[in-house]
């Protein structure tokens, strides 16, 4: 069993609901907990008697459906859009309305209404859309931290909900230098947000 684990989705393995592939971050992901030695870190900690409870493991899902389960994860990232809707374009055909199981759109006053609120970034309106006015603008990751099972189970909590690459890693390095500042025995980073009660806005990129 390794210390440090990535799980994603099946989502690079040809997912009709894939939004953009993984593999790329998931490297970034593993050299970076290399480079910080998370699993030697963890191995110290533990000793010979590694458990599953002991086991940093990070999901990665590549749409909102999250299969690989990054509400429980210690660290999860779900891949998610933004989109741009072009009025102009639109014939009200109402595709993208039945396809939109958050009624985020809908068909109202002749035009297509958009509820931000709704939405949480899936982009199927944006694959039903046969004139092409529903199209993605921007890709981004929502991210989580402290999931887990065990005796005292918790979902993660969102750190945040839009961020780039390059802010994913940032506070991926956030919270690895956080659990291994405040880890006394091997503990889950949620087990550790438990105890010391962080804010968990300073792991945001911008701060």
């Amino acid at each position: 069993m390794k210390a440090f684990q990535i799980e994603d989705c099946r989502g690079d393995k040809g997912c009709p609901n894939s939004l953009c592939p993984s593999s790329k971050l998931i490297e970034k992901i593993d050299k970076i907990a290399q480079d910080m030695e998370i699993e030697t870190f963890i191995l110290k900690k533990v000793g010979e008697h590694l458990m599953g409870h002991n086991v940093f493991r990070v999901g990665i899902a590549n749409c909102p459906n999250a299969c690989s389960q990054v509400q429980i994860k210690d660290f999860g990232i779900i891949v998610k859009v933004k989109i741009n809707i072009n009025l102009d374009e639109c014939t009200l055909c109402g595709k993208c309305v039945k396809a939109c199981f958050e009624r985020a759109l809908s068909i109202a006053d002749n035009k297509i209404n958009f509820n931000f609120n709704r939405c949480i970034g899936c982009g199927v309106c944006s694959k039903v859309c046969e004139n092409n006015c529903i199209n993605i603008s921007e890709y981004g990751y929502q991210i989580f931290a402290g999931g887990k099972l065990g005796r005292h189970p918790r979902l993660a909590v969102e750190i945040t909900p839009f961020a780039k690459e390059s802010e994913t890693l940032a506070i991926f390095e956030k919270i690895l230098k956080f659990y291994k500042d405040n880890n006394i025995a091997g503990e889950r980073v949620g087990a550790i947000f438990d105890r010391v009660k962080p804010d968990i806005s300073s792991f945001n990129s911008h701060n």
